[in-house]
């Protein structure tokens, strides 16, 4: 083999003749695109990888969904030759529709795929680390977007994210609030290299915003796509009710009081805490507002709660 790519760009008969390592059928030259618009077609891959020869053509295409079976703006492409490789290695960084699109070999030079990847027509799975005697899923990420605009699409939020070059962009949920969009937004993505990258994004301007991101847990992602939002209320006398707990946050203009639970402690008594439902992030906000507040002649500690708290507190709520 070596000897015959030797003879490339060799003249036979007043022609120059191209000699190129072929793939054999366990030999595969693989790269992978990431940062792609959610919508990019596997013609249109085919089309931004000028002058690459793709295996099969359009069946040479993958395109990776996310956990909701959304494309997930990555994809992974077969190609012919490992000079082909080359040549889409040029693209990196080139323009596909508003995005600029990573190009990533994931071959070596012998054709191995590298981290077991395979450019095979079924999306990759998340990977799970296996322990000796258990199999724990890998960690998820979560950031949240705040200072958004009201109009802010999940295009544009992926849009500002790929921009900044994060490469998995698995979900976007809008969080909202009493008058709809809320300002605010919570992303799942792909890894902890992609959350250094967000991170590095703080304060950058998404149109004439400056965005605020800040890692969040993947039980407010949860909350946030539920539209489930909780507080927790601390110093309560042991004598308050419900109605006397939804008086007090409607009259400090949280405007949609759901469910209220009063816990007992591990004596069966009042514990002083209730756990309430209200409607949304910008209630949430307004509830925190109110740490400190008196009711009657205590003042009241207000915090955040989370979905997980509020049913256990069902489990051991006052009757």
């Amino acid at each position: 083999l070596e000897s015959a790519l030797k003879y490339n760009k060799q003249v036979l008969g007043g022609r120059y003749v191209d000699v190129e390592k072929m793939a054999s059928e366990g030999d595969k030259f693989c790269i992978k695109l990431n940062s792609l618009p959610w919508s990019a077609s596997q013609q249109e891959i085919c089309d931004f990888l000028t002058g690459c020869e793709v295996v099969g053509g359009l069946a040479g295409v993958t395109i990776e969904m996310n956990d909701r079976g959304k494309p997930s703006g990555s994809a992974f492409v077969q190609l012919k030759t490992e000079a082909d490789v080359e040549k889409a290695k040029k693209c990196n960084k080139k323009k596909l529709g508003t995005r600029y699109v990573d190009v990533e070999p994931i071959t070596s030079k012998d054709g191995e795929a590298k981290e077991d990847t395979q450019c095979t027509n079924s999306s990759p799975q998340p990977k799970e680390k296996t322990s000796t005697n258990t199999t724990v899923k890998e960690e998820q990420f979560c950031i949240k977007l705040s200072g958004l605009s009201r109009k802010a699409t999940p295009a544009e939020i992926a849009d500002f994210l790929s921009g900044g070059h994060v490469k998995h962009v698995l979900e976007i949920i809008l969080a909202v609030g009493e008058k709809g969009k809320a300002g605010n937004a919570f992303v799942k993505i792909g890894g902890e290299e992609d959350l250094k990258v967000c991170m590095r994004l703080n304060a950058k301007a998404m149109g004439n915003r400056e965005v605020e991101v800040t890692r969040a847990k993947l039980e407010q992602f949860e909350e946030a796509k539920q539209g489930k939002f909780f507080v927790k209320l601390t110093e309560l006398s042991r004598k308050v009710t419900k109605e006397d707990i939804s008086k007090f946050l409607s009259d400090g203009n949280v405007k949609q009081v759901g469910e209220v639970v009063i816990t007992l402690n591990d004596k069966g008594k009042v514990s002083g805490n209730a756990f309430v439902k209200i409607g949304g992030e910008e209630d949430q906000k307004v509830a925190l507002s109110l740490d400190k507040t008196a009711m009657g002649n205590r003042r009241i500690g207000v915090c955040q709660a989370t979905v997980q708290e509020f049913e256990e507190a069902i489990k051991h709520q006052a009757g």
